[in-house]
């Protein structure tokens, strides 16, 4: 088998609304350049290109576009699969949004259009890179950084898994998984940014000039008991820390066979949740403001600030689902399950939880999210018995995820008895 690498910028003009919030934001400056980064495998004359965007997200219309362009420019890829680094600090518009338009803002075909043709190029650029590697694995596991988003009292997971691709007369290539909401930056940061991804690849220039960030399922996991502020420094000190564990786990890296490549492709259609009336779900939203309000008022702490406004934030989004639902009873989810000798990335389009990844019954894997689309929040039924964020955030009924990873377990015994 043989790997190439390649990064393009494609960091849009100042000026453009930033995602990722409810304040509006018009970008002011540029803190750090977006990148789309490009890792092309080719074994056995089959092909398969895996992408990196620093983008909040990206959703079927893109996937339709990448894949046109590529059949233009006859690139005979055997899977695709393209990842979002999920930065709030990058341009609106990379998703039709519906009901989180005023956090995703108005589709810009325009914008996503100059975004595949710069892929295009660093394709082909990696493409040209191709070389054979040998693989080094290493884990180990990183405190300070990424915790649960609820309560600083409950554990997560915080594995990180490094893989290092190491070739003798090319540039090493890195890849390193790790789950968190990767945003430090808040709402009043108003310049374009890669944030605590950006700033991680930024850390690791020196000896490492090919990396990609895989994230993990954070859908329940942050930075907001962990920062100790949302400001560019602490973006540099979390980076820092994360790093030197990088640093850790490729010490203790031990040699790992990847000569095979398979991709199996699935459709799961999710039931989506009854919603309540529009009067409801404006009363909810009238209470969560208030809650805040009073919150503000009585100067609670940042971070008891912090999660109330996140209540409040899934209350509005939750008033946004009532008011464009589309009538539909379900979505169809896609997921791609990759199986390369005996480890497997199982590709999430979503922010799942990490309580729930913990079910997924596979040894030797990563679970990716932002993957090839976005479903908003595959919560676990105890964030609907609590009334998390993430659940209002949910298109889908209290019990669907659990669902979902138990059709994911019965994919995974198929693939292994094969």
């Amino acid at each position: 088998m043989k790997v190439g690498f390649s990064k393009v910028e494609i960091t849009p003009d100042v000026g453009v609304p930033l995602a990722g919030y409810l304040k509006p934001r018009i970008s002011e400056g540029v803190h750090s350049p977006l990148y789309a980064r490009a890792l092309v495998m080719k074994n056995w004359g089959k092909s398969y290109l895996w992408l990196s965007l620093d983008l909040i997200a990206i959703d079927h219309n893109f996937m339709v576009m990448l894949k046109d362009e590529l059949d233009v420019r006859h690139f005979r890829f055997h899977d695709v699969e393209v990842f979002a680094t999920h930065t709030h600090s990058g341009p609106q518009g990379t998703c039709e949004s519906g009901a989180f338009k005023e956090v995703f803002g108005d589709y810009n075909r325009e914008y996503l259009r100059h975004v595949v043709m710069r892929c295009m190029h660093a394709v082909k650029e990696a493409t040209i890179d191709l070389s054979k590697f040998e693989v080094r694995v290493g884990q180990c596991d990183v405190e300070g950084v990424a915790a649960s988003r609820h309560s600083e009292d409950v554990k997560v997971p915080n594995k990180l898994t490094t893989i290092l691709c190491s070739r003798n007369k090319r540039e090493d290539i890195l890849l390193y998984h790790f789950a968190c909401h990767p945003t430090i930056l808040h709402d009043d940061n108003v310049d374009i940014s890669s944030d605590f991804v950006g700033e991680v690849e930024n850390q690791l220039t020196q000896d490492y000039q090919n990396v990609m960030f895989l994230n993990g399922s954070c859908g329940n996991i942050s930075t907001r008991f962990t920062r100790e502020s949302a400001s560019k420094d602490e973006v540099v000190r979390l980076a820092s820390i994360l790093v030197e564990k990088i640093c850790v786990s490729l010490q203790n890296a031990k040699p790992f066979d990847i000569n095979k490549y398979h991709a199996s492709h699935y459709s799961y259609d999710m039931k989506k949740k009854k919603l309540g009336t529009l009067e409801e779900a404006e009363k909810l939203l009238d209470e969560a403001k208030v809650a805040l309000e009073k919150g503000i008022e009585s100067g609670l702490e940042p971070q008891a600030i912090r999660l109330l406004e996140s209540l409040y934030e899934g209350a509005k989004a939750n008033y946004l689902l009532v008011e464009h639902d589309d009538g539909s009873l379900t979505h169809e989810v896609h997921l791609s399950i990759i199986k390369l000798n005996k480890f497997m990335v199982i590709c999430i389009p979503a922010e799942l939880f990490s309580t729930l990844e913990e079910q997924i019954e596979c040894e030797n894997c990563i679970v990716v999210n932002y993957a090839n689309g976005y479903h908003a929040y595959f919560a676990d039924e105890d964030a609907y018995e609590h009334g998390y964020y993430e659940s209002h955030m949910s298109y889908y009924e209290k019990g669907e995820s659990e669902k979902l990873i138990h059709y994911i377990n019965k994919k995974i015994d198929e693939i292994n008895k094969r």
